[in-house]
């Protein structure tokens, strides 16, 4: 491409617009309104289309989520309903798997012979991923759930948020109800085979973003759903719960100058990958 605009805000435009955009409920989707300010060297007018060379416009807004007076920041997209209401959130990166080799790749083990990584997973490739992304869409994805709640209380739901590349996409689901951290296995979008998208995948997605009509939460599926929580109000003091609990906001356009405030530094130790949970019969 012939300009200046940070690839990645390329790839957001993209994503939001063809995938997200076609597959959400309501078929309407919100970019982060700063990401046309990001790789900008002032030589270009970074104007609302799409680059991908559809030169469709671009639907733009605030997609700030928090308080400024503890973790706050902006999703790169967010899905909303009919009525403009936001439902779930997307966070797009260029690659997930930067230092570590993938699940579709071959890894050599201790002994030199190759393995698919179907039949070995080794510890470094989830934890090279983790490492990268963990802390910024566990944050995204607690605090647009606490968010969610507020202005939705009846909602008892798993609200989800989407971390994806152009290669795949991972899932992390919250549930502020029962204090529920979920965090799904690799999706690929794109076959290998013949480099198109890959359908299964695809219907995934699109039930995930249409989590209303498949998720009542987790009181009616597990037995110990104590034994999965992600602790995350003991993590905080008293007044920073109640800020959680009932001032955070969505779609803010901006939190001024006050310091972004870490949220998940401690929940480190969560166990990200769907957990062996006894189901009820």
């Amino acid at each position: 491409m012939n300009s200046t605009e940070n690839k990645e805000s390329v790839l957001v435009k993209a994503l939001a617009e063809h995938l997200f955009g076609k597959l959400s409920p309501g078929q309407q989707y919100v970019v982060d309104s700063t990401i046309k300010y990001k790789g900008n060297n002032c030589q270009e007018k970074i104007n609302n289309k799409c680059k991908c060379g559809c030169d469709t416009e671009i639907c733009y807004g605030a997609t700030g989520i928090g308080h400024a007076d503890v973790w706050h920041g902006f999703v790169d997209i967010m899905m909303t309903f009919s009525d403009q209401k936001p439902e779930s959130t997307a966070s797009v990166y260029l690659a997930l798997n930067d230092d570590g080799p993938s699940r579709n790749k071959k890894m050599k083990i201790s002994d030199g012979n190759e393995e698919d990584d179907d039949n070995i997973l080794c510890d470094c490739v989830l934890e090279s991923y983790l490492n990268k992304v963990q802390d910024k869409a566990t944050a995204e994805t607690v605090v647009f759930a606490l968010a969610y709640q507020i202005t939705n209380p009846s909602s008892t739901g798993f609200i989800p948020h989407i971390i994806i590349s152009p290669n795949e996409f991972y899932i992390v689901m919250y549930e502020p109800v029962h204090d529920v951290l979920l965090w799904s296995s690799e999706f690929p979008l794109i076959s290998q085979s013949d480099c198109k998208l890959q359908g299964v995948s695809i219907i995934a997605l699109w039930m995930v973003l249409h989590y209303k009509l498949f998720c009542n939460g987790v009181d009616e599926l597990f037995d110990d759903v104590g034994e999965i929580k992600a602790d995350f109000s003991n993590q905080l003091d008293v007044e920073n719960l109640d800020i959680y609990k009932k001032k955070l906001e969505i779609g803010v356009q901006s939190f001024g100058a006050t310091p972004h405030i870490n949220l998940v530094h401690s929940l480190r130790e969560v166990d990200f990958v769907f957990p062996k949970l006894k189901l009820r019969k």
